[in-house]
């Protein structure tokens, strides 16, 4: 079964992606939170970090991951993630970066 772990870290983007999205300056360090789907039942850094690397960012600290319960989705609090949740169900991961003000 399909699941959607959630991993947070810190992260420098590289400049360089194996996506086409909207990423942050080169050189810049983000929060940030991958929405990765998953067939494991358990956290899977190796995968994540994998993922991460992907998106285009290095030196990641603090990585930290649980699986996403759908039912918090329904919440007010955590609505706004339900994009996040869908896009990592369909394409197996989508990133979100925090900017720093």
């Amino acid at each position: 079964m399909k699941k959607v772990y959630l991993y947070g870290f810190n992260g420098t983007y590289s400049g360089e992606s194996k996506y086409n999205w909207s990423p942050p300056e080169k050189g810049d360090s983000h929060d940030c939170l991958l929405f990765l789907r998953q067939t494991e039942e358990a956290v899977n850094f190796e995968a994540a970090t994998l993922e991460i690397s992907n998106f285009g960012f290095e030196d990641v600290s603090g990585l930290e991951g649980n699986c996403l319960k759908v039912e918090a989705l329904n919440s007010d609090l955590h609505r706004e993630f339900s994009g996040f949740f869908e896009s990592a169900l369909q394409d197996g991961g989508c990133l979100v970066f925090y900017p720093n003000t």
